[in-house]
């Protein structure tokens, strides 16, 4: 298999404590760096894919190993990404409140609304709706965050739901990008695991 490129290099020293003793420290394989550490000092003219694997100068059970790396893969990698997949479809929902407040807020705009304002229903939780009056539709409360409300023109809103909306969007970006990461992440280490299970199952020096 090819040798291991710089990138792979780098990607495992990011991935270890720059002052864990590589050649002493024991792996608990729950942890990136430990799972990182691990496949260091497993290196003795082998390969998982594109990263050598130079076995330590003990004896390796490679069943312990391969368990240690699945509870990895369980037990943090893949509750890592499920926490990301539930942050990103929260920013998601929330960029779809901001974009139907600002639908809500056009279709206001261009209504033929007399001096009375407009009646409306409005949902009291649970989805009970009652019905209530709108004396002045050019003013409306706006949740900024943390359960604040703060009064704005419709003008002032529609500013203001365009920047939540593209702050949200970056953010959510960051976060796809964190959860294609760990996918990786997981894909490597699953990798690894297969390598791992067609080596003898104690492996001396």
């Amino acid at each position: 298999m090819a040798a291991t490129s710089l990138d792979d290099e780098k990607f495992v020293r990011d991935k270890t404590n720059a002052n864990v003793n590589r050649d002493s420290a024991p792996a608990c394989g729950f942890c990136v760096d430990c799972c990182a550490h691990t496949f260091i000092n497993l290196k003795k003219n082998f390969s998982i894919g594109r990263i050598s694997l130079h076995f330590t100068m003990e004896a390796t059970s490679i069943p312990d190993k391969i368990f240690k790396f699945e509870s990895f893969v369980n037990d943090v990698l893949k509750e890592d990404l499920k926490r990301l997949e539930n942050r990103l479809t929260e920013v998601n929902s929330e960029i779809a409140e901001y974009v139907e407040l600002k639908n809500m807020i056009h279709t206001i705009e261009e209504a033929d609304v007399g001096p009375d304002g407009f009646k409306t229903k409005v949902d009291i939780g649970c989805n009970f709706y009652m019905q209530a009056n709108v004396p002045d539709p050019s003013k409306l409360f706006v949740d900024i965050g943390l359960g604040n409300y703060v009064e704005l023109q419709s003008g002032e809103a529609l500013k203001f739901c365009e920047m939540r909306i593209e702050l949200l969007s970056k953010k959510g970006k960051l976060i796809q990008s964190e959860c294609a990461k760990t996918k990786g992440h997981i894909k490597l280490v699953l990798h690894g695991i297969s390598e791992l299970s067609k080596f003898p199952q104690v492996l001396t020096k």
